[in-house]
């Protein structure tokens, strides 16, 4: 995880200690803090007298990053996005409909020259429809590329171990965290 990782886990100073943990499937965040206190006694065993008595809490991870105090303004965020999708997809439409009324002439001449109104009906739409299905397509290519390099990035800014340094005595139960 850390290039010095050897020389950082001798030392133990002020510090406070982040750890991200999966609890197993069957595990509650409540049964989980029930059993820190035991694991904080046997943290402290290991400890100088004066970093002992730190004590260890659980907090759901998306408590962690957003906070309580957070998830009305990301609601909000996300009802803001929506409105402006919304907006969007508004302008389209109307642009479509300017765009159908400009061709008016075209569609009086197709329609003087003999086909159907059904056809020409058909027409407009299966090209409304090949536009919509390009522009949606690369739409998903953008979406996905961007993706990619988004977890691309968090991969290579957050190094997660795969391993755990600390294994549990058999006196205080089983693990709570699958690491």
């Amino acid at each position: 995880m850390f290039a010095d990782w050897e020389a950082r886990r001798v030392v133990r100073g002020r510090d406070s200690w982040f750890v991200v943990c999966r609890l197993r499937p069957d595990v509650s965040v409540e049964e989980a803090q029930t059993e820190m206190p035991t694991i904080a006694r046997r943290l402290d065993a290991q400890l100088p007298v004066t970093e002992r008595n730190r004590g260890v809490r659980v907090v759901p991870l998306s408590h962690h990053v957003v906070g309580s105090g957070s998830r009305l303004a990301l609601w909000m965020l996300t009802a803001a996005v929506a409105c402006v999708l919304l907006i969007a997809a508004a302008n389209i439409a109307n642009l479509w409909l300017a765009r159908s009324l400009a061709r008016g002439r075209d569609i009086a001449l197709r329609a003087a020259l003999g086909p159907s109104p059904a056809r020409i009906v058909r027409q407009q739409l299966i090209k409304s429809m090949m536009l919509a299905a390009g522009a949606g397509a690369v739409g998903r290519l953008l979406a996905v590329v961007s993706l990619d390099l988004i977890r691309t990035w968090e991969r290579s800014r957050w190094r997660v171990s795969t391993r755990c340094g600390w294994t549990p005595g058999s006196s205080a139960g089983r693990w709570p965290c699958r690491c």
